[in-house]
């Protein structure tokens, strides 16, 4: 009986220490009513003390498990440099632009250090991140 009730201990503790990473306070506690339930039917301490921390465990790895997907989904900056102070980024170019050079090749992967004209910096970015991105070319 002190297992068991040690065993339930440890199984509260861990359950105020998991509803900070997921899921609800409810859902901690309905989870831990039940796994105390099958601690006082045990007649093997031990083994209801296990059954305990094995539900809170698989419970923490499915939090875990959810955040990491959920992280997956979060958007990344990808202009990490190029005129931050703006809200919005915005260059024209016109017509007439195009017809002197013959054709402009725009930056679209942030990196350039001649922005917004490309400097090849996608290549080393593509090769870091498995990337594909290229430039953008204007042409007449």
């Amino acid at each position: 009986a002190a297992t068991a009730a040690a065993a339930t201990a440890t199984a509260a503790a861990a359950t105020a220490a998991a509803a900070e990473t997921s899921g609800s306070m409810d859902q901690m506690e309905e989870l831990l009513a039940k796994a105390r339930a099958h601690v006082n039917e045990c007649p093997l301490s031990a083994l209801g003390g296990a059954l305990v921390l094995g539900l809170l465990l698989a419970w923490l790895l499915l939090g875990r498990r959810a955040r990491a997907a959920e992280s997956k989904l979060k958007v990344k900056l990808v202009n990490l440099e190029v005129d931050k102070t703006n809200q919005k980024v915005v260059h024209t170019c016109s017509i007439s632009d195009v017809e002197d050079a013959g054709k402009i090749v725009y930056c679209r992967c942030w990196r350039s250090k001649k922005f917004p004209l490309c400097d090849g910096s996608h290549v080393q970015h593509n090769k870091l991140t498995g990337d594909n991105v290229g430039p953008l070319i204007v042409g007449k």
